[in-house]
């Protein structure tokens, strides 16, 4: 159910609090899979002051090669 609301979620007032909760307590497949449902939005959520927070924890806690698709999406339109 999480995954199916990740961007509503992590850009809450209170929820994001449990998505990085979550973040720190999971496995590495769900990182992947909440990185997977917030790709296209890295950008917007890097702006956002709680949305910001959740890609922190993800980097923090699940930075290990599996997810660097996720943060590519950030600079491809830099790039582009």
């Amino acid at each position: 159910i999480c995954l199916e609301h990740a961007l509503l979620l992590t850009k809450h007032y209170h929820a994001n609090f449990v998505v990085t909760k979550i973040i720190q307590e999971s496995t590495p497949w769900f990182c992947s899979a909440l990185s997977a449902a917030l790709t296209g939005h890295v950008c917007s959520l890097a702006r956002h002051q709680r949305g910001s927070r959740v890609l922190e924890r993800i980097m923090e806690h699940h930075s290990d090669g599996k997810i660097d698709f996720f943060f590519a999406s950030a600079v491809s339109p830099i790039i582009n």
